[in-house]
């Protein structure tokens, strides 16, 4: 659910820095059948820079609008595979974050976030939001002591709107 601050009625487009369109074909993105080898550079312990080429530029929402749409169906796929590396090597739950990938970008390139801001219904599913919001490079700390915590909380980032943890918290909150 988006909500706009300020207002009590979910965003219909209002505020929005690009207009609503129809489902994107990069929307539709196969979810990986395999776990991609870990690679290692200079930059972080993910390698970010020379595997993920255009995830490691993105460090907030505004960098994912400045792309081309042309382009986001390539982000999807550097996020999943990003997102199954970083888990697997810290431990954490992903399944969840897979299946909202392609709806993350989604709401990141079309509203105003942390402007419009969105209420997770599952921790787990914002996972792909974190590393869309600064916290990429920090995601192997994913349940260690004082790293990325597994659900959204309001402390950690800006664009964490609501501290939920598993299901059915978001619509109390959201209203």
């Amino acid at each position: 659910m988006l909500y706009s601050s300020g207002e009590n009625a979910p965003v219909h487009g209002k505020r929005c820095t690009r207009s609503a369109r129809a489902c994107p074909a990069w929307l539709v993105v196969p979810i990986m059948a395999t776990r991609p080898e870990p690679h290692r550079d200079s930059r972080d312990e993910m390698g970010t820079d020379t595997h993920y080429p255009l995830l490691s530029t993105i460090d907030s929402p505004e960098d994912l609008r400045r792309l081309p749409e042309r382009a986001l169906r390539n982000v999807a796929q550097e996020l999943r595979r990003y997102l199954v590396e970083s888990v697997s090597r810290s431990g954490g739950h992903f399944a969840a974050g897979l299946g909202a990938v392609e709806l993350t970008i989604a709401l990141h390139y079309l509203y105003d976030t942390p402007h419009d801001r969105i209420v997770w219904d599952v921790g787990h599913q914002s996972y792909p939001h974190k590393i869309l919001t600064g916290r990429r490079d920090r995601m192997h700390t994913v349940r260690k002591w004082k790293g990325v915590t597994p659900f959204p909380k309001r402390g950690e980032s800006s664009y964490d709107t609501f501290g939920v943890g598993h299901a059915g918290t978001s619509i109390g909150a959201a209203a």
